[in-house]
């Protein structure tokens, strides 16, 4: 299966929904793109309150999945069975969402992360970053 990458600084919320969608099966492409950043009302100035893609309430409407905190336990037994898009906070305004599709020798898989399309991140990472997450599981 072939990711999509973010290409700016303000569509990770989109990203992360074409790459769920790719991760169940769907056909989306990056074609797509501007359609659902349309419908997520994504702007260039980034994220901010009405921002659909990045605000919690609204992406988990966009879903249909309410978040929850999760420990980094409950992360890799989930991981076994399903993925998870995690909304991290780099401070009380701006976050960024990436898909974790699954555990791998000495981390875990994360899709669209730091505009790497497909890296791994170790579990010491995760489990801080855990600390200042919201997470949908699917």
């Amino acid at each position: 299966m072939r990711y999509l990458g973010q290409r700016d600084q303000f569509r990770c919320g989109p990203v992360a929904l074409i790459n769920l969608a790719k991760w169940q099966g769907k056909r989306v492409t990056s074609a797509d793109l501007p359609k659902i950043t349309k419908r997520c009302r994504c702007v260039k100035r980034g994220p901010g309150t009405k921002y659909y893609g990045t605000h919690p309430r609204n992406f988990a409407r966009a879903l249909h999945h309410k978040c929850a905190r999760f420990t980094y336990d409950r992360l890799k037994s989930h991981l076994k069975k399903g993925a998870v898009v995690l909304r991290v906070l780099w401070d009380r305004r701006h976050g960024h969402y990436f898909l974790i599709d699954g555990t791998v020798q000495g981390g875990f898989r994360a899709i669209n992360f730091n505009y790497k399309t497909v890296c791994v991140l170790p579990g010491c990472y995760v489990k801080q970053l855990l600390k200042h997450s919201l997470v949908w599981r699917f």
